[in-house]
């Protein structure tokens, strides 16, 4: 019998999307400079494009630590510092 580990993902489509459509453009551009890596973690990314000031208040807003690396980030906490730096 061959070893193999296998898993299911289930997919559900939500309701309501967590961001109306028109933001999705700019909520994808935070999150992929926040995942653009600069070292120093996500603050350290978004610092480059916004003032460092409302980048850690954004952060805060969401209990997130300015080392926090991207793939600790939830998505929801990725749209609190959207909301906030736009």
């Amino acid at each position: 019998m061959p070893r193999v580990d296998a898993g299911i993902l289930r997919l559900d489509q939500r309701a309501e999307p967590l961001l109306p459509p028109g933001e999705w453009p700019a909520y994808r551009r935070l999150v992929e400079v926040g995942f653009g890596g600069v070292g120093g973690g996500v603050a350290a990314s978004l610092s480059r494009h916004r003032p460092r000031a409302r980048v850690d208040a954004a952060l805060r807003a969401v209990r997130l630590d300015r080392d926090a690396l991207p793939g600790e980030v939830w998505r929801e906490q990725w749209i609190a510092p959207h909301r906030l730096l736009r």
